[in-house]
């Protein structure tokens, strides 16, 4: 059996007939269909066993360290992650970038882009880095963890700087990803997740056995996936030569360019996810007890692990789209943005169901029945889930149509809407507040506003 360029299109989208300019270049359309498969299950296996790590490492670690131990460790993660700020989110901008390029066959924009890229991430990182161990060294510990973890200051310190060490080395490494992104090829660095998942999980049962502490913990699922990503990222330049950084290479104007997406890009991702994902787990953590506070931390971890699921959907979409956008293939732009969306909220609805009404008995068995989360905040958390669903899915047609400006302002004003609402609504002790307050500030601010971007952008794309 021959299978064509044109039959792999149809197969991916489902249409009987190619768009108009896709029959000059079918090739291309079949790589893209069949890369975009590949990248989605590479993902969908990463996911799987990450969310294994998680499932497995997260009763471990609450058995061998307690209540206690088990809130700090959230609390340290927590912390750092605000250092995901600096990163000034370059990552999805290069990654569509460098995909239109490369569909062009544009080599030298390619080297440029790169280099543009990762030289400017590598110095902020080394400076945000320095600046954050200092901060570690002498800040009071008791201020932003509060007294009840005063006895833990020097395990705090250690956690944190062992912490920050991660960040840089996986702020790096993340460029590289980003570029492999570009080249469609993500379903390799997907098998590697993938592959990298297993020793985490070994690593954790060992130290929870044998040296339980938090910082144990933490190195244990953090070491092997920084191994990995950094041989990933060797081969992704031996693979691809144009990804070696080379100050030569590098240009002020495509620098400046990628910089304004990226720092637009990070209002909605990394300071978007702090102020609705980490800020909560803080804020939970100062108000209420750690067996509450563990609850909580609990829900938003599966909140985090659904969404992976989401991003194994949405992120391999960033340079398809580009590509399709590029060559004016609207057709497979159209029919992709309408099987995510309808993908993506089915599995949106059928967790948010899933929680309300299986939630206490997941949760019982996740956690050996250590950790029993409350009803209505269960409810509270699938809700907020099925906004988030809704806001991923167009949000990302939007960075592969390259309008990340406006879409991550409008993320960035719910998530700061939200937080707000949510530091007030605490003061009523109700743990399910933050949840709410979400859902509450996806509904009034982006979730119309991002379906009509997209729809308007759709039907702009120049045929080719």
């Amino acid at each position: 059996m021959v299978v064509t360029g044109r039959g792999l299109f149809r197969f991916a989208t489902g249409n009987s007939k190619p768009p108009k300019g896709l029959e000059l270049d079918g090739d291309a359309a079949a790589l893209r269909a069949r890369r975009l498969r590949y990248a989605i299950t590479a993902s969908l296996l990463s996911k799987v066993t990450t969310a294994g790590v998680q499932l497995i490492a997260m009763p471990v670690a609450l058995v061998s360290l307690g209540a206690h131990g088990f809130s700090l460790l959230a609390m340290l993660t927590a912390a750092v992650g605000w250092l995901a700020l600096s990163n000034v989110g370059f990552g999805p901008a290069l990654v569509v970038n460098l995909a239109a390029a490369h569909a062009t066959n544009d080599f030298e924009k390619e080297d440029g882009i790169f280099s543009s890229a990762f030289i400017p991430v590598l110095a902020i990182s080394t400076v945000v880095s320095s600046f954050a161990g200092l901060g570690i060294a002498l800040a009071p510990i008791d201020s932003i963890f509060g007294p009840l973890y005063t006895p833990d200051a020097h395990t705090i310190r250690w956690g944190l700087i062992a912490l920050v060490a991660v960040f840089f080395l996986q702020t790096n490494m993340s460029t590289f990803e980003s570029a492999q992104a570009g080249y469609q090829e993500q379903y390799i660095y997907g098998l590697n997740a993938t592959v990298s998942s297993i020793p985490c999980i070994v690593g954790v049962i060992i130290v929870a056995k044998y040296f339980p502490s938090p910082i144990g913990v933490l190195l244990a699922m953090n070491i092997p996936v920084v191994v990995f990503r950094f041989i990933n990222s060797l081969f992704v330049m031996g693979k691809h030569p144009r990804t070696i950084p080379s100050l030569r290479a590098f240009r002020w104007r495509i620098c400046k360019k990628l910089a304004r997406g990226g720092a637009t890009f990070s209002l909605a991702g990394s300071a978007g996810n702090l102020l609705s994902h980490v800020l909560p787990v803080i804020l939970v953590g100062r108000v209420f007890s750690a067996d509450i506070t563990a609850s909580f931390a609990a829900t938003m971890s599966a909140i985090v692990l659904a969404s992976g699921v989401v991003s194994m959907l949405c992120t391999p979409l960033w340079p398809a789209i580009a590509d399709s956008e590029t060559r004016g293939d609207r057709g497979w732009a159209r029919s992709s943005y309408h099987r995510l969306v309808w993908f993506v909220m089915v599995f949106g609805l059928f967790f948010a169901v899933f929680l309300a009404l299986k939630g206490p008995w997941l949760f019982g068995v996740w956690f050996q029945g250590r950790i029993n989360p409350s009803r209505g905040l269960l409810a509270a958390a699938g809700l907020y889930f099925v906004a988030l669903c809704w806001e991923a899915s167009h949000f990302t047609i939007l960075v592969g149509l390259r309008r990340i400006t406006v879409a991550s302002m409008l993320v960035f004003a719910r998530s700061a809407l939200g937080a707000l609402a949510m530091i007030i609504g605490l003061r009523s002790r109700n743990e399910a507040t933050p949840y709410i307050a979400m859902f509450l500030a996806v509904m009034l601010v982006d979730a119309i506003p991002l379906r009509r971007l997209v729809h308007g952008r759709l039907s702009y794309i120049k045929k080719g």
